[in-house]
């Protein structure tokens, strides 16, 4: 008996030993792996100890043998140098594989869900809302440079129209008696916020990157008012009024971008100064 558990111990591990890839490297450092790809310049492959893990990358021009698990070996003679192992420098890398990386330039293009109000500085001025929205949206854009795999830096810009009608409650004398009347009014209101902004990509992989935003720039703002008088008893009455604001703007924002393709995908942020939510398309350039 304890022979033939002595026997398949030694079994097992002949059999663990030979179901791996060892590479040489040419300064005499051997590791346990999985050869993944070998192509004209680099090596692919996984930690033997580590196969769910990165892939990693190396030049080919570093390595001197691999032996595979089959038994067969396969030397690259063009590698045999005469320089001393210990002046090598063998140059490795992860593969991480992520959707953006340090270089990508993305456009983003997106439709905004706001509120049916106005600005700040419109609100300031006490115009009335619409009560009767016939027009409302919110398109935009922006475009972003990694410079690093990380951080991006870029700019943005949104345009929103809301218009409809309201009313108005105004009274007049007839005779001894006040009558109310409600006026008409037309109302057009629209507002562009142009921004620059940094990105910082907290989490990706190789089809979804989540990050986070902030952003300084410029909102200009633009009301216009057309009132009708309710009967005949204005003949000439008709009043038009504008307002042009222009103030500084803040944003923030937490955003997600899944790829559907190498360089397609779709796009979706919740923001505070900006529409409070949009979704569209991006494409990396």
């Amino acid at each position: 008996m304890k022979i033939f558990i002595t026997a398949l111990f030694c079994f097992s591990f002949i059999i663990s030993t030979h179901a791996q890839d060892k590479i040489m490297f040419i300064d005499g450092t051997e590791i346990l792996s999985k050869v993944i790809e070998i192509n004209n310049s680099e090596i692919k492959y996984k930690q033997f100890d580590n196969q769910n893990g990165p892939t990693i990358i190396t030049l080919k021009k570093n390595i001197f043998i691999i032996k595979y698990e089959n038994g067969t070996k396969e030397v690259f003679t063009e590698n045999l140098i005469k320089d001393s192992p210990k002046n090598i420098q063998v140059e490795t890398k992860l593969n991480t594989n992520y959707c953006v990386k340090k270089g990508n330039k993305i456009i983003d293009a997106f439709y905004g869900v706001t509120f049916n109000n106005y600005g700040a500085g419109i609100l300031n001025n006490y115009w009335p809302t619409p009560n009767n929205i016939t027009n409302k949206y919110c398109i935009g854009g922006a475009l972003e440079y990694l410079v690093n795999d990380k951080i991006g830096i870029g700019a943005e810009i949104t345009y929103r129209v809301l218009s409809g009608s309201a009313d108005e409650e105004r009274y007049r004398w007839d005779s001894l008696y006040r009558i109310s009347e409600n006026f008409k009014m037309d109302i057009k209101y629209e507002k562009l916020r142009t921004f620059a902004k940094i990105n910082v990509h907290f989490y990706k992989t190789n089809k979804v990157d989540f990050y986070s935003n902030f952003g300084l720039g410029l909102v200009f703002e633009r009301i216009e008012i057309n009132q009708k008088p309710p009967s005949i008893n204005y003949p000439n009455y008709y009043q038009y009024s504008n307002d042009n604001r222009t103030t500084f703007g803040i944003k923030t924002g937490l955003g997600l971008r899944v790829y559907l393709s190498d360089v397609f995908g779709i796009h979706a942020e919740l923001s505070i100064g900006g529409p409070i939510a949009r979704i569209g398309f991006c494409y990396k350039l």
